[in-house]
């Protein structure tokens, strides 16, 4: 999980968390919790300006990863944590390289939940990442691998 740059409207930061490397972490629940807390406090704390930048955006990207590797109960975990600890920070969450079968899973349960809801998730393959992440992160910020100007990050 890292911070690379700030989404080009609104200057929110924007959190990219690799869904493999998270993984093969092996994280427990309470783990998890900890670094979460910690990590968005920080954010909080060095990268918000109160009455202009109170949200972040977060690109997870799930290159890699197949259908059973995905560790829905730490991620429940996430976005429990998420929820209960920083309500209404989040701007928008970017699921990168998903697999078909999520997408289409994701179709069929987005029309039932809220407008807002489904405004503020994207899920969206190999192909449409790059169209998606440019319309909120500018080309020169964005990594390589996604599609942008910008050098991978890998350390």
């Amino acid at each position: 999980m890292y911070i690379s740059c700030r989404a080009k409207d609104g200057l929110q930061p924007v959190v990219f968390l690799n869904l493999k490397v998270f993984i093969e972490q092996k994280k427990t629940m309470q783990e998890l919790e900890v670094i979460v807390n910690f990590y968005f406090d920080w954010v909080v704390e060095n990268m918000m300006i109160p009455g202009h930048v109170e949200n972040w955006l977060i690109v997870i990207d799930m290159k890699d990863v197949a259908l059973t590797q995905l560790p829905i109960s730490s991620l429940k975990g996430f976005i429990k944590s998420l929820q209960s600890n920083f309500r209404g920070r989040m701007y928008r969450l970017i699921a990168c390289n998903s697999h078909l079968i999520l997408r289409t899973f994701w179709n069929a349960v987005c029309s039932w939940l809220d407008q807002f809801v489904q405004q503020k998730i994207i899920i969206c393959g190999y192909h449409d990442c790059t169209k998606n992440l440019l319309e909120y992160i500018d080309i020169d910020d964005l990594e390589v691998k996604y599609g942008g100007n910008k050098p991978n990050i890998t350390e």
